[in-house]
């Protein structure tokens, strides 16, 4: 499966050209956006309408987007991920989305408490990173999602995307043999 994921473009035009280009080319299967298309949700409309595709566009809301814009643009391709499940081939995708600079969440660790998801190949999908990988190490220190980093290493998903902090985007990790990907302002992954 050919996954093309982006993060973090903040509605600015030359990114949205070089994904879509990018798409054009290398023909994914599925669309991943880990958060933040918009700059505090200006001319959503305008730029989810540039992603007129034929293929499943997942998408959740970054820290600069709410949970309903991002549901107001959900459609026919267009997937909110934000706590929320899609199968595609043997794959499973599992997103949560939002965050800012807190390490630990509540709500994180509630809606992954229950999950049954046995058996199943994962793709997480996240805006804020794991907790000390390099995707969300900068000067000050580590600032990733604590209990992100303990569900990726009880469940063991395949590959993790997340983006957030800009100056990790394209940075590749691992948690034990997950794929940890800031894919930054896009980049093809074939799992």
């Amino acid at each position: 499966m050919k996954i093309y994921a982006f993060t973090d473009v903040h509605g600015e035009t030359k990114k949205i050209d070089k994904i879509l280009s990018d798409i054009s080319v290398f023909k994914p299967d599925v669309l991943v956006c880990c958060g933040d298309l918009t700059d505090f949700g200006g001319d959503l409309k305008k730029h989810i309408s540039r992603f007129d595709l034929e293929i499943p566009f997942l998408i959740l809301h970054g820290n600069h987007e709410s949970i309903a814009q991002i549901e107001s643009i959900s459609g026919k391709s267009i997937i909110n991920l934000h706590k929320n499940f899609f199968e595609f081939e043997d794959y499973t995708f599992l997103g949560y989305g939002g965050g800012g600079f807190v390490q630990e969440s509540e709500d994180f660790c509630d809606f992954v408490e229950n999950l049954d998801i046995k058996g199943k190949k994962l793709v997480i999908v996240t805006h804020m990173p794991p907790f000390k990988t390099m995707l969300d190490k900068l000067e000050m220190g580590y600032r990733g999602l604590i209990p992100l980093r303990e569900f990726i290493i009880n469940k063991k998903p395949a590959l993790v995307l997340s983006g957030h902090l800009h100056e990790n985007a394209g940075k590749v990790d691992f948690i034990q043999n997950t794929v940890l990907i800031n894919p930054g302002g896009g980049k093809l992954i074939e799992i």
